[in-house]
């Protein structure tokens, strides 16, 4: 059976201590709290490698706001303490998808779908979003579907 995405977190710690990279088994022990604690959060509801990444991917996002807030402020320092976090966060999301690539999936499901408006716009998010979650952004995904949607009608 494959390692858990907690399990190589735990295991990542460990070797970071070994390494005595103090900066680095830091950000993965927050990681493992936070997948922990999504774990207990979805207590009685199925909790498995997707649930993991969601919860990483939100971790991501957070850090990316404060990236931003840190810029508006001046704070380099905390600013680049948020990006070694990104940084270390997308080595365990899966391979992002180019916006080149997630049209191309968008513009297949559109005519396997064969919808022509906004208001259609739910069937072809149905084929699009399991192909695109946790390696794409969903609001520019439904953004792109929304742009060809609407200059296909």
């Amino acid at each position: 059976m494959s390692e858990t995405l907690e399990q190589r977190l735990m295991r990542d710690a460990q070797n970071a201590l070994k390494e005595q990279n103090k900066r680095k088994r830091e950000i993965l022990t927050t990681l493992l709290a936070i997948v922990k604690k999504a774990r207990i959060d979805a207590a009685g509801k199925p909790f498995g490698p997707a649930e993991e990444l969601s919860a990483l991917e939100k971790a991501k996002k957070q850090r990316e706001e404060a990236v931003e807030i840190y810029r508006q402020a001046g704070k380099t320092e905390q600013m680049n303490k948020e990006l070694e976090e990104i940084e270390i966060i997308k080595q365990y999301l899966p391979e992002q998808l180019s916006e080149d690539e997630v049209k191309a999936i968008v513009q297949r499901a559109i005519a396997e779908t064969g919808a022509t408006t906004i208001k259609e716009m739910g069937k072809v998010m149905a084929i699009v979003q399991p192909q695109t979650k946790g390696r794409f952004s969903a609001e520019k995904v439904a953004q792109i579907v929304k742009q060809n949607l609407s200059q296909s009608s």
